[in-house]
């Protein structure tokens, strides 16, 4: 198994990023900062199999609908686009990491955290996205 937690930061839910590493193997990244709302993604073998932004019922991906009875059995909010009257549900971080636990096998828990040996190290990425261009 490999783990990698990116802390206060977002290159990991970059599928330009992401594509190259997840060639021959399944990877799933997801974000949240001080709003639980946030993309996620499943990767395959070097492409995005589902993958949802702000709203999970904006998917995409090769295989966008084949999670769908997991995703609202794990509490996420409306999976179709919801009536501008009503509350909209936001997608809880809990129901991120329980969709992940179901794709990948991977139960990330505190004591896995606090024990799990890792090696760190620094990404660079250039040239800057063009959001971040003036």
């Amino acid at each position: 198994m490999e783990l990698m937690v990116e802390y206060n930061g977002f290159m990991g839910t970059e599928p330009e990023v992401m594509l190259p590493l997840t060639r021959g193997r399944t990877a799933v990244s997801h974000m949240a900062n001080v709003s639980p709302v946030g993309p996620f993604y499943w990767y395959v073998d070097g492409s995005v199999r589902m993958s949802y932004g702000e709203d999970p019922y904006c998917r995409g991906g090769s295989h966008f609908d084949v999670l769908l009875d997991v995703v609202r059995k794990v509490g996420f909010g409306p999976m179709e686009d919801p009536d501008e009257d009503e509350d909209e549900d936001e997608v809880s971080t809990p129901a991120k990491f329980a969709l992940a636990h179901h794709v990948t096998g991977v139960r990330l828990t505190r004591r896995l955290l606090e024990t799990a040996e890792f090696t760190c190290g620094l990404v660079t990425k250039s040239p800057a996205t063009s959001w971040l261009r003036a």
